[in-house]
């Protein structure tokens, strides 16, 4: 699979029940705080579809919102790839290594 149709599979993609129920369980105060190592942005699309609360990107490009203490209404998303979903998929060893100096 090329890297454009990943990324356009990706861009079309629906959150599906799960990731629903998740941002159900952030709107009722059950989690303050969803971790996933996706970079498809399905946690962040469902989440942008609710009325109740605005979630917090949270990924290693942005990681000092972690230490922000989040209202009721702002659970954080914590997606360490989150840069993948911006970027290029493929990593090189230079890329590589200057993620390890982040982490």
């Amino acid at each position: 699979m090329t890297q454009g149709l990943l990324q356009e599979k990706v861009r079309q993609a629906v959150p599906h029940i799960g990731y629903r129920l998740t941002v159900k369980l952030a709107e009722a105060g059950i989690i303050q705080s969803i971790w996933s190592p996706n970079f498809d942005g399905l946690t962040a699309k469902a989440a942008s579809q609710s009325t109740l609360i605005t979630a917090i990107d949270v990924g290693i490009d942005c990681q000092e919102r972690l230490f922000r203490r989040p209202k009721r209404s702002e659970p954080h998303l914590c997606l360490p790839a989150r840069r993948l979903r911006v970027r290029s998929v493929e990593d090189t060893t230079a890329e590589l290594q200057q993620q390890e100096k982040f982490a």
